[in-house]
């Protein structure tokens, strides 16, 4: 009996020690512009703007794409894109893209950074805009 239950203890041990190794990293999280510039410097990012078309055209991060976060399809255009790449989101303030992080989680994406203070505390670092 109880070489059954420390058998037991092994395999359900082993089941988990796998689904971890095994299971896609998240990351969600905030970062400043510094962080985000150099991210955007070195690795492969998709950068998404969640502005609305008139904020997006006044000045924008360049190779951003622009998705509205008020546009009544904004779930499902995100929902479009492929899950496992790598994003940085953006608005105007944090606000849109903070709530825009909650929902690239939701619908199961991996890796979603957010740059607090969004294009005003871009600006304010002077770093440059399209």
């Amino acid at each position: 009996m109880k070489k059954i239950v420390v058998s037991i203890i092994v395999i359900v041990f082993a089941i988990l020690v796998i689904n971890f190794f095994n299971s896609p990293k998240q990351s969600f999280q905030n970062i400043d512009p510094k962080e985000a510039y150099e991210l955007i410097q070195t690795k492969d990012i998709i950068i998404i703007d969640v502005r609305t078309p008139g904020e997006y055209n006044s000045g924008h991060i360049e190779n951003s794409i622009n998705i509205d976060y008020y546009n009544s399809s904004f779930k499902n255009e995100l929902s479009k894109l492929d899950k496992n790449k790598t994003y940085i989101i953006y608005c105007r303030s944090g606000n849109r893209s903070g709530k825009s992080l909650e929902i690239m989680r939701d619908l199961g994406f991996n890796n979603v950074y957010n740059i607090t203070g969004g294009i005003l505390k871009w600006k304010s670092y002077n770093l440059p805009l399209k």
